[in-house]
């Protein structure tokens, strides 16, 4: 969310942002509701946040030398659009 703030220009870096803002939304959301349920479901989640967000940062370095968006199912296609209606 940082970078949406501050980055107005390059198209790449903020569908990054978006579709990292997207999916941590959709994690808190998916941790709060794991919490009340179970402690294994909550820490099965946040491995999964922390995968997929080590996963996001790893594609989005390598794609960045040839400015290839890769977009996640749901959340990228959203994020793609976000960004070109900016």
């Amino acid at each position: 969310a940082f970078l949406l703030i501050l980055e107005k220009k390059n198209d790449y870096v903020r569908f990054h942002a978006w579709q990292s803002s997207l999916l941590s939304a959709t994690f808190i959301f998916a941790l709060i509701f794991s919490a009340l349920l179970s402690n294994y479901l909550y820490y099965l989640v946040v491995l999964t946040v922390v995968a997929s967000h080590v996963y996001m940062v790893r594609r989005a370095y390598f794609d960045g030398a040839v400015f290839e968006r890769f977009e996640l199912p749901y959340v990228g296609p959203l994020a793609s659009q976000l960004v070109d209606e900016e």
